[in-house]
C-alpha cells in the first residue's frame, strides 16, 4: 500500500518543482529585459534621440489593449515600453520606433508576428530579440 502512496507524492513534488522553475525563469527574464531596456534607453540618450519610457501603469495599459486588439496570449508580463524618434543625418529620413520589453523570446516573437499581421505598412521594420521587440518606421 505504501508503494502506491509514493507515486502521487512524487508526482506532486515534480509538479511543484516545475512550477517554481517557471516562476524563477520568468523572474530572470524580467530582470534581463529591464536591463536591456535600461541599456537601450542609455544608447538613445547618448545618441540624442527624443524618447519617452512608459511607466508601469502605461505599459500595462498598452499591453492590455494590444492583447484585446490582437487576441495574443502572452506567457509573461510586458516589462516596459520605449517610444523614440530621430532624424538620420545622412538621409534626412525621420525614424519613429517603439521597444516593447518581454520576459522571454516566445512573447517577443508573438508580438512581432501580431504586428506583422495587423500593421502592414511599407517601411516598417519589426525585429524580435530575446527580451524585447523593436518596431521602427521610416518617414520619407
Amino acid at each position: 500500500m505504501r508503494k502506491y502512496a509514493i507515486v502521487p507524492a512524487m508526482l506532486l513534488l515534480c509538479v511543484t518543482m516545475l512550477c517554481s522553475c517557471s516562476g524563477l525563469m520568468q523572474s530572470i527574464g524580467e530582470k534581463a529585459s529591464l536591463g536591456q531596456l535600461d541599456s537601450l534607453e542609455a544608447e538613445f540618450s547618448e545618441a540624442g534621440y527624443t524618447y519617452i519610457r512608459a511607466d508601469e501603469a502605461e505599459t500595462n495599459a498598452f499591453c492590455e489593449s494590444l492583447v484585446a486588439e490582437t487576441g495574443l496570449i502572452l506567457k509573461g508580463p510586458m516589462t516596459g515600453k520605449i517610444e523614440y524618434q530621430y532624424t538620420d543625418s545622412k538621409t534626412g529620413e525621420v525614424r519613429w520606433g517603439m521597444i516593447l520589453g518581454t520576459t522571454g523570446a516566445s512573447d517577443a516573437k508573438a508580438i512581432a508576428k501580431a504586428y506583422q499581421e495587423v500593421v502592414q505598412i511599407y517601411g516598417m521594420e519589426i525585429d524580435a530579440k530575446t527580451y524585447y521587440v523593436q518596431i521602427e518606421y521610416t518617414f520619407d
